[in-house]
């Protein structure tokens, strides 16, 4: 099997865990953000996300980095 470097970590709190997936993000280059939005998307939205004509949304995150 291979290793794919997943790990499990346990919050205390939301706040713990949001500091933490803060600071992963943060790490992230702009590519990787980009690739990991998309596979979201695909996993959302399935062959919809490619195939079909969906209607327009736009959402922003403002974030420091």
């Amino acid at each position: 099997m291979k290793d794919r470097g997943m790990k499990i970590q346990i919050f205390r709190s939301y706040e713990e865990e949001a500091k933490a997936e803060y600071q992963r993000r943060s790490d992230q280059s702009p590519e990787e953000r980009i690739h990991e939005f998309s596979v979201l998307q695909e996993r959302f939205w399935g062959e919809k996300w490619t195939s079909s004509k969906m209607e327009p949304v736009v959402s922003f995150e403002k974030v420091t980095w």
